[in-house]
């Protein structure tokens, strides 16, 4: 049955996904969907990863020790035993010797929340920490004293603006769960918000379009790569597709130009430029408020005056989930370095329809490219044609504005650690598979 006491965030979306679960026998749950037709758009939260999927849980502790210690009591079958676990603060525990999948190289693990970045090399430097977390700024200089760079998480997030208040659904047009879809507050579509496109108004659908364009235009990403994220961050022009992967086509590549973005603003009206509110969620670890302020600085180049607005994204959050946000924001969006699948489903999900949080961007036709993606799971070939066409739309309408494709790097002492291999993972920063890494001889 529906929890009305969960405040779990992704609950809003999960009931447009799923109806109540309900168990048939000893070993099987049914978890029915409520409706096959949001099903794809909605395919990348239901398994995304530790944030947004599903998990079992001991309902056999949770009635033995109560709903508030069930939250923080450890149940699992892995490699490690837990010994002492203060969320957010630390982690102690011990190996589990002849384990049926692995035994750690390592007798114990301690992994420490340390907020403070220059506190963390330092460690690393010191020798009271074997791994570290950096930024790629810190972990270029590091890998240049001789310490390793350990990137088989082998993913990436796209460093993003959003242009939020494009909600482009038309409940003229569009329906939701069978009803004609409703006008969100942040589509303001008029000259205070000159990024706001409306597709049931060509004229100003593309004034918008190109404003959105010169925006891109204007930034020198090179600069934005080579000096804030320590030359290890490739250049993204936009989501998805990678510029190393070999279906990349130089022809998505927004040209760094802000002579020519001027023009463009001055085509759309706005010779003189603009003003709006600029929310760099300074709370976030894949928001990168440095490389937010640098976008900024660039735009006031070409006359747009992006006033900083760094407040906390616990603070700002309420005005996505009620479609209220208005202005274009700094954000992220998670990819893989294995076949960018990942990118695309959260690329698309981010502009679905519906209700709980998005993006403050809602564009059919991005759900429709999602779709047509799942229907040909199994044929890669034909799912490549569909990024390219997806990847032509976004080159010409720019809803969302990437800079740089960051890597999460881990730092490793190679005199102390070896053989660490992560596996793969969606989610930027997630580290894993602690129990593969060996100590040096």
């Amino acid at each position: 049955a529906d929890n009305p006491e969960s405040t779990a965030g992704g609950g809003a979306t999960l009931l447009t996904t799923w109806d109540a679960w309900f168990v048939e026998d000893d070993y099987t749950v049914v978890a029915p969907f409520d409706t096959p037709e949001p099903l794809a758009v909605r395919w990348g939260w239901i398994h995304g990863g530790e944030s947004s999927g599903q998990c079992i849980l001991s309902k056999d502790v949770y009635d033995r020790v109560g709903e508030e210690a069930a939250v923080t009591t450890l149940v699992g079958t892995g490699p490690w035993d837990p010994q002492v676990w203060t969320a957010g603060v630390e982690l102690k525990a011990n190996a589990v010797v002849d384990h049926w999948r692995v035994t750690p190289g390592f007798a114990q693990l301690h992994m420490l929340e340390v907020p403070e970045e220059q506190v963390r090399v330092a460690m690393l430097r010191t020798g009271q920490a074997d791994i570290i977390e950096a930024a790629l700024k810190s972990v270029k200089s590091l890998v240049d004293e001789g310490f390793e760079a350990n990137a088989t998480l082998r993913n990436f997030y796209h460093a993003a603006v959003f242009m939020g208040g494009n909600f482009w659904y038309d409940p003229a047009v569009h329906t939701f769960e069978g009803e004609a879809v409703n006008i969100r507050p942040g589509f303001k579509p008029d000259d205070e918000h000159p990024w706001i496109g409306d597709p049931t108004d060509p004229v100003r659908h593309e004034r918008a379009r190109k404003v959105r364009v010169a925006m891109s235009m204007a930034l020198d990403r090179a600069a934005i790569s080579e000096t804030i994220l320590g030359g290890l961050a490739p250049i993204s022009y936009i989501p998805g597709i990678p510029i190393t992967v070999p279906e990349w086509n130089d022809k998505w590549e927004i040209p760094f130009d802000p002579e020519g973005a001027k023009a463009l603003l001055a085509e759309a009206g706005y010779a003189d430029g603009f003003e709006f509110d600029f929310w760099i969620p300074n709370d976030f670890p894949n928001v990168d408020v440095e490389v937010a302020q640098a976008i900024a600085a660039m735009w006031e180049n070409i006359g747009i005056r992006a006033k900083q607005n760094t407040i906390a994204y616990t603070a700002g959050r309420p005005n996505l989930m009620t479609k209220e946000q208005d202005s274009p924001w700094m954000w992220f969006m998670v990819g893989d370095g294995i076949n960018y699948a990942s990118a695309h489903i959260r690329t698309a999900t981010y502009n679905a329809h519906g209700v709980g949080w998005n993006g403050a961007v809602e564009i059919p036709e991005l759900a429709s490219f999602q779709n047509r993606w799942e229907s040909l799971a199994g044929d890669r070939d034909a799912q490549i044609e569909v990024f390219s066409e997806r990847a032509d739309w976004l080159k010409e309408w720019m809803p969302f504005i990437t800079v740089a494709d960051v890597p999460k790097l881990w730092v490793t002492n190679p005199e102390t650690v070896t053989g660490w291999k992560m596996f793969p993972h969606v989610e930027p920063g997630t580290v894993n598979n602690l129990e593969t890494a060996q100590p040096v001889k």
